[in-house]
């Protein structure tokens, strides 16, 4: 088995309650997959991104800049939005990931998973790291969602919203409904004992 480890930014897409979709109406649902699939086909190889695998109503895809990874997902959920009215949330994280002849794998791949499933029908989540390979490219309004504990990742993580005029934006209710807790940054040890000196330089100038 080929093994490659590389840098990338991860988008990860999924239809929204597709099981649910496929219980109310089997045809209606499996035209919606279809839909989707051709879509993020297209728009992917447009934005010179690489399909690592579809499975069931998901999908997982790599760019080598962010900002393709970015313009890939907001051409997806505009075009589902204006068009087919495919429910699609995304998430997109970056990191090195450990690519093999069929998969990939790496904890970028799981906080882009992880956003993905905060998001509603229509959004593109984004880590801080994705938004720091933007500051030369600044193509969208970024709405701050805070530092979120995801499931099943160690550490929170800050997570920004993409906001264009069209692309809806998760409010604080629904990721309460989600079960996420935002966390407040901790004062690190050395910021406490930098303000203690100061405190105490004070109170020695007085006397």
């Amino acid at each position: 088995m080929n093994t490659d480890h590389k840098l990338a930014a991860i988008v990860f897409a999924d239809i929204t309650g597709y099981t649910a979709m496929m219980e109310a109406h089997e045809q209606r649902a499996f035209r919606t997959l279809q839909r989707f699939v051709s879509a993020v086909k297209a728009s992917v190889a447009q934005f010179d991104g690489h399909i690592i695998q579809f499975w069931g109503d998901g999908c997982l895809a790599i760019f080598e800049s962010a900002v393709d990874a970015i313009d890939c997902s907001v051409h997806l959920q505009r075009s589902f939005l204006a068009d087919a009215q495919v429910p699609v949330r995304i998430g997109i994280d970056s990191g090195e990931i450990l690519l093999t002849d069929s998969n990939a794998y790496g904890n970028a791949i799981n906080v882009s998973a992880r956003l993905e499933a905060i998001g509603v029908p229509g959004s593109v989540l984004l880590t801080q790291k994705v938004k720091e390979e933007l500051k030369n490219k600044p193509r969208y309004k970024l709405d701050p969602l805070g530092r979120l504990a995801l499931k099943n990742v160690k550490e929170p993580v800050t997570v920004y919203a993409v906001d264009d005029g069209i692309l809806p934006v998760p409010c604080s209710k629904h990721l309460e409904r989600a079960g996420v807790q935002r966390r407040k940054r901790k004062w690190r040890i050395s910021a406490i004992w930098a303000l203690l000196a100061s405190a105490m330089q004070v109170v020695i100038d007085i006397t």
